[in-house]
Formats: C-alpha cells, structure tokens, sequence
C-alpha cells in the first residue's frame, strides 16, 4: 500500500486537478487539506467510503467556485474577509508526521494546503453570513406584500374567550347541578366569590376563578368546543373532564382579526430572507453550471486508494 502511495505521489502533484468546471479546479492538495484537518480516527472510515469522498470532492469544486467569485467580486477586500485570512495566516500550524509520512507529503507543501483550503472553507462560510446580513427587508417589501396577500389567512388573529371557572372535584351531578342553576344568571363578580368559596381550583386564592383570556388552540379540555361556541354568560350545562366538574362563565368574546402587513412582515421576512439567501448562494454555484465538469480520469482513478494507508489493521 505504502509503495502504491509513493509511486502516486511520484506521479501526481499537489497541484494536479480531481475535476474542474468553467476554469474552477478542485487540485488534489484540497482533498489531502480536507482529510488532514479529520480526525485521526475518522480518515480510515472516509477512506472506505467512495461515495463520500465522491460527495467531497464536488462540496470542493462549490467551495472553489464561491472563493473565485469572492476575488471577483473583490469581497476580499471587506473587513469581514481580511479577517479571515489574517486569523487563518496567524494560526500555528504543528505539523502531523505521521500523516505527512503516510501520504509523502512535505511538512511546508502541507502546511501551505491547509492554509490555502481552510481559507477557501471559511470564505465560503463568510460569504453566507454576509449575504444573511445583506439581504434587507426593504429588498424584500415587495415579496413580503405578495406573500402576505397570498396566505392572509395565517395571520388572523384567532378568537378568544375570557373565562371564569368553578372546579368541583368529588361531587355528585345533582351537587353539581344545583350549584350551576344557582349560578345561571349570576354575573361575573358574584361567579367569582362563589368560585372562592366552592371551587377546588388551587389557583383561586390568588385569581378568585378567573382564568383569563384564551384561544381555542391554547384550552386543551375535552368540552372546548363547548365553550368556544358558548355565548355570553354561565354556560347552561355542567362539563366534565377526566372525572373533573366544571361550571364556566363567558366573561367577554374577543372576535377574530384580520391580520395586519404591519404586524407580519417581520415574520414574513424571516421566513423568506433565508429562501432568498439560499438562492443568491446558489445561483453564484450555478453560474458555472453552463459549462461541463472534467475528471481527470488517472488521479481519480487511484484517489479511492490514496486513503487506505489510514485503515487500521
């Protein structure tokens, strides 16, 4: 195995190119950076895994194809990305004998491919969070209208009941029943002093009965039916829900709203300010799609094995 590796090696540069696409090349010394910076324990694994590294080499060609078009556009020359190289130039670099002697690589060959992908790498991760940070609401007003109109419906505001209940725990119907024709007409403060009284709620020391305002989403009993279609007022019926009784007052019906644009477009914008940066990213990897991919056919050919000499024995 060892000897396949030197004459590979003897054969194949670290410049030599895996595949290219519209003048982009992935060389080999990108994939030996990529393998490098795995954990020891991990090379074997990739390794044996052909597809994998297929998968790899073309992450490879994009990561390429994103840092060419970094230097085009000359981005590099944002604070943002003179940062990355100057931390990534700074970093020390120890370098792994063993690996270098696996693959009969040279110690300052590799450290200079490490450097040279680890800044295509973070470029690229650069490059995503400053399209994130680019990409406005105002450059987005007029998608956010649209989808507003289009799904209006998600942004009405629900209805909601205020409620006030009586629990009755260990009560027979009859009990019960008594209890809510007392009650019947009772308005909200005299049902609540006697939901202080009565009701086995823990909670009515601190809120007399009165539970509040909710959404038919938000009442998780097995009567809210019941309830979100009651009227104003006692609800004429006794409730039940796992052996629990209830008697519930309707205190106030607050109507469903209309959504507002004002109040969405927020959420709206979130939701397609990632859309949008995804096809912004994937349009620069697409402007290379017009031209064909070429593999080097004699390095990929013996790429599969290059790795091998990492598998355990």
């Amino acid at each position: 195995m060892k000897l396949l590796v030197l004459l590979i090696s003897s054969l194949f540069n670290q410049d030599a190119y895996l595949v290219k696409q519209g003048g982009i090349e992935v060389p080999l010394s990108d994939l030996d950076a990529y393998v490098y910076l795995l954990k020891n324990d991990k090379r074997g694994g990739f390794a044996v895994q052909q597809q994998q590294i297929e998968k790899n080499i073309f992450t490879l060609l994009n990561i390429n194809i994103v840092y060419q078009h970094v230097l085009n556009s000359e981005l590099n020359d944002l604070d943002r990305f003179k940062n990355v190289l100057k931390t990534v130039n700074e970093d020390e670099w120890i370098p792994e004998t063993v690996f270098l002697e696996m693959l009969d690589l040279e110690s300052g060959t590799m450290e200079q491919s490490v450097r040279s992908y680890v800044i295509k790498r973070e470029y690229y991760k650069t490059l995503l969070a400053y399209l994130e940070e680019t990409t406005t609401e105002d450059m987005l007003k007029n998608s956010i209208k649209e989808y507003f109109m289009v799904n209006k419906s998600k942004f009405t505001k629900p209805a909601k009941r205020d409620l006030s209940v009586i629990m009755l725990d260990e009560i027979d119907s009859s009990a019960s029943d008594a209890i809510l024709n007392e009650l019947k007409s009772a308005d909200q403060a005299s049902f609540q002093t006697k939901a202080s009284e009565i009701s086995t709620d823990p909670s009515k020391s601190i809120n007399e009965g009165h539970w509040g305002e909710f959404r038919e989403s938000q009442f998780n009993y097995a009567f809210k039916s019941k309830v979100f279609s009651a009227p104003l007022g006692v609800i004429p019926e006794v409730l039940t829900d796992n052996g629990t009784r209830y008697i519930i007052r309707v205190n106030k019906i607050v109507p469903s709203e209309p959504g507002k644009l004002e109040d969405a477009k927020t959420q709206i914008y979130q939701q397609l300010k990632s859309k949008a940066v995804k096809r912004k990213f994937q349009s620069i990897i697409n402007a290379k799609v017009q031209h064909e991919i070429e593999v080097n056919p004699e390095l990929i050919a013996h790429i599969f094995e290059r790795y091998k000499v990492f598998i355990e024995e």
